[in-house]
Parts: structure tokens; C-alpha cells; sequence
């Protein structure tokens, strides 16, 4: 953007002149703006400035859609049962998982600096993640079931704890 202290930027001259009409004249300006615009676009060999992406699965929508009727009838349900969230919370996840894989997001290829860890050297995380998960859902259960001691005071720390243990965990 220019100023108003400097002076007005010179036009480049343009390839082909433009033909003014003889009641106005172009201003230099608006003639290289003309040039801009009917010159052709440049077939140069540069690479695209984004790699090209993975190719899309259609069917795989189809699965997401499958997840989500489930979802869609628990939500609708005038009824609650017991295990609607766990189950509301697995349709959920393959719903993700299914447009995930439509949209080619597992497809890249992968890293060769290393080696994958064993299920030796995971084992102590996942435990720590699952160990992490149950203490979650029981102080969930134990604050809507009102069963803690002052449960305004124990139930905030107990399902804050959890949660953060949960988030470290990941």
C-alpha cells in the first residue's frame, strides 16, 4: 500500500500496447493492469505449492453413515440406558475413524528414520491410559450418583484429577 509522501510507482511498459480510445487515455497504471490481464498464464515447470493428496473413498462414507444412525437414535430416544454413552461414544469414534479413511488420511506412507516401538515398550503407557480412563468413568459414576462425601468439593477434584490424569496419559 503506498503512502501518501511517496510518489507514484512506475509502470512496467507492457508487451502488446493497448489501443486508448480516442474520447480517453489509459493512465500507465491501468494499462499494465490491462497487460496483466490478457497475457496468458505462465506454463512454467515450477512444482505445484501443495503436494498432491491421497485419493478419496467414497464407500467409506457409507460406514460413517452406518456409525452414526446408532448416535442418531440414542439421541432420539425419549429413554435413557445405561451404557448410551459408551455406545454413543464408540459410534462416534468409528464415525471419525470411517470419514478419516474417506478422505485418504491414513494412506501416507511411513517414516523410515525409525523403527516402530514394540507392545513391550507401549505396555506401560497404555496401562497408565486405561488405569487413566476407568478412574474417569468411576468418578464420573460416583458424582452423578451423589454418593461422595461433600460432593460438590469431592466431586470437582476427584473428575478434574481424572480428566487432566487422562490428558497426560494421552
Amino acid at each position: 500500500m503506498r503512502s501518501d509522501d511517496e510518489a507514484p510507482a512506475e509502470a512496467e511498459p507492457a508487451t502488446e500496447p493497448a489501443a486508448p480510445s480516442s474520447e480517453t487515455e489509459l493512465a500507465p497504471g491501468e494499462a499494465h493492469a490491462m497487460s496483466l490481464v490478457t497475457e496468458p498464464p505462465d506454463d512454467s515447470d515450477e512444482p505445484p505449492l501443495t503436494p498432491p493428496g491421497n485419493p478419496a473413498r467414497p464407500w467409506a462414507y457409507l460406514w460413517a453413515l452406518v456409525a452414526l444412525v446408532p448416535v442418531f437414535l440414542l439421541m432420539a430416544a425419549d429413554r435413557h440406558f445405561t451404557f448410551s454413552v459408551p455406545l454413543g461414544f464408540i459410534a462416534i469414534a468409528l464415525a471419525s475413524f470411517a470419514i478419516l479413511d474417506a478422505i485418504g488420511s491414513f494412506d501416507d506412507a511411513h517414516a523410515s528414520n525409525g523403527a516402530l516401538p514394540s507392545l513391550r515398550a507401549l505396555a506401560p503407557r497404555l496401562l497408565e491410559l486405561g488405569g487413566a480412563a476407568v478412574a474417569l468413568v468411576v468418578s464420573l459414576r460416583l458424582a452423578v450418583a451423589g454418593s461422595l462425601p461433600w460432593p460438590v468439593w469431592s466431586s470437582g477434584v476427584l473428575v478434574t484429577g481424572s480428566m487432566i490424569w487422562l490428558l497426560l496419559a494421552l
